[in-house]
């Protein structure tokens, strides 16, 4: 089996937490067997994972979920790896008891690599204004995936073999400062040798040949999990719009048997999302916003895992939604914070939720997400109201007790069957909490 988990909105689905439950119990397999792998194949710190581990919460970021039970977890070509945040993540989990070693993880070497200039031209661009301006996390994500394109990047494989001296002195630095000329000093070798030495022979031990790596998951008997850290409304190519990251999500290293969408009825995102409605749009007013996210006393708080930034939060999109099932051909989808239902029924006040289910351009109706991102910002949204029954979100315990969508009011039932209908590809799975076994299935 090779099964695919992504998001299909702008990240923090709670895509992590989805990944866990079908380790953990096995989902979709013949008896007795397992997942061998989970596979990561884009993106890099810029995204996090929350999962449960024995009844622990763990962020990750660079390292897939799972990592240290009883799968391999590798992250293949297509992502960026920022090596000084990688090194403190391993030293995080390890204090977490977790067993990172070469026999849990593994880094494909055509990995790009997240260097000092590409911190800095990305820091300097957040800092600037205007069309600039990016908003993103400062990861050096963007920057490393352009350098890159552009031929003067540097793999996995170049910044923990013996050449890294010489591809610095030779091919990159020369490059780099002719490139960005006055715009930035750019560091002297010296510093680059003192930021990443110790680091370097720590990270050694995960390299791994991308073409071995390919040729195990590839087996029959493989049973792998491609994790899709970043969400499909993020894409590089297909994303709701010009403000996407850099990294394609919806490209799967392997085809998958099963793909599986993840959303959440509460919309969120972080940074300048303008498929989102330019902050104005589809999103909630800030009194049901300032509610709806929570305080950091709150278990499903609304901030971004990597930079704490306060998520916008907003109705939920079909039509985005829609798309993004079509791109990525799901077949079945998981919604979750479901459990936090019963606040969004007691902040509008009504048990009757509008989702956007189509968009208004210039007199014309649209159900089908625009691919010119101007047209997507002159957008307005129409939307259709779903009802609910609040008896099944009220007592959150007692959700988190429920296990088949029979334990489901017929009500309830009926709307995430109208959900699925409306988004094309049927809800088969309920998250009802952060832990791994809050989980409504249909049997």
């Amino acid at each position: 089996m090779k099964l695919s988990v992504v998001g299909l909105q702008f990240g923090d689905e709670g895509k992590g937490n989805i990944e866990r439950y079908i380790q953990k119990h096995r989902m979709y397999l013949p008896s007795g067997e397992k997942y061998n792998y989970i596979a990561r194949y884009h993106g890099g710190a810029n995204a996090g994972e929350s999962w449960d581990l024995d009844g622990e919460i763990i962020v990750s970021h660079q390292v897939p979920v799972g990592v240290g039970t009883d799968i391999y977890a590798v992250f293949l070509s297509g992502g960026v790896i920022n090596p000084k945040r990688l090194a403190k993540e391993i030293d995080y989990l390890r204090s977490k008891g977790i067993g990172v070693d070469s026999g849990t993880y593994g880094i494909s070497g055509r990995n790009q690599v997240v260097l000092l200039h590409h911190l800095m031209d990305e820091e300097k661009a957040e800092e600037s204004e205007g069309a600039v301006r990016f908003g993103t996390t400062r990861s050096g994500i963007s920057t490393a995936y352009a350098s890159a394109a552009r031929k003067i990047g540097m793999t996995f494989a170049e910044f923990v073999g013996p050449n890294f001296e010489t591809i610095l002195i030779e091919r990159i630095l020369p490059a780099v400062r002719k490139f960005y000329g006055s715009r930035m000093d750019i560091p002297p070798l010296e510093i680059y040798i003192e930021e990443y030495g110790e680091i370097r022979d720590r990270l050694k031990e995960f390299l791994r040949s991308e073409a071995e790596l390919m040729e195990e998951l590839g087996m029959k008997d493989s049973n792998v999990i491609l994790a899709g850290c970043q969400s499909i409304g993020l894409d590089v190519y297909n994303g709701a719009n010009r403000f996407s990251s850099s990294s394609v999500t919806t490209r799967y290293p392997l085809d998958a048997d099963l793909r599986i969408g993840v959303m959440k009825l509460v919309q969120s995102a972080v940074g300048d999302r303008r498929a989102t409605g330019n902050r104005k749009w589809i999103t909630y007013d800030e009194r049901i916003t300032q509610e709806l996210r929570g305080t950091k006393e709150d278990e499903g708080i609304e901030v971004g895992k990597t930079t704490g930034r306060p998520r916008d939060l907003g109705f939920c999109d079909a039509v985005l939604i829609r798309n993004n099932v079509k791109i990525a051909r799901i077949g079945i989808v998981a919604a979750t914070k479901i459990d936090r239902t019963g606040k969004l029924i007691e902040v509008l006040g009504t048990n009757r939720i509008p989702i956007c289910t189509a968009y208004k351009y210039k007199g014309s109706f649209l159900r089908d997400l625009p691919e010119d991102s101007w047209v997507i910002e002159e957008c307005e949204p129409v939307y259709t109201e779903f009802e609910v029954d609040p008896s099944n979100f009220t007592d959150i315990e007692r959700l988190r007790e429920k296990r088949d969508f029979s334990e489901l009011s017929d009500k309830n039932q009926e709307f995430f069957d109208r959900m699925g209908e409306e988004i094309g590809a049927r809800i088969d799975i309920l998250s009802t909490g952060p832990y791994c076994d809050n989980k409504i299935i249909r049997a």
